[in-house]
C-alpha cells in the first residue's frame, strides 16, 4: 500500500478506529467504487486529499468472483 498523508496520518500506527475499520474492509480487494467510497471519510483535523494505491497478493488457485 502506498498512500498520501490524507490517509496515512489518520491511520497513524493503525491501532485506532481508522486502522480497525480499514483492516476489516480491505482484508479482501473491494471493487473500484467501494474502494473510493471507503477513502471518502471524515476525521477531525484530517480533511485533505486521500490517494491510495493498494495491491493484494493473489493466492495460487484462488478465483475472484
Amino acid at each position: 500500500m502506498v498512500a498520501t498523508d490524507g490517509f496515512a496520518d489518520p491511520l497513524a500506527d493503525s491501532r485506532n478506529l481508522v486502522g480497525d475499520f480499514f483492516a476489516e474492509h480491505l482484508a479482501n480487494p473491494p471493487n473500484a467504487h467501494d474502494f473510493a467510497y471507503l477513502l471518502d471519510f471524515s476525521r477531525e483535523l484530517y480533511d485533505d486529499d486521500r490517494t491510495m494505491l493498494a495491491v493484494w497478493a493473489q493466492e495460487q488457485g484462488w478465483d475472484r468472483p
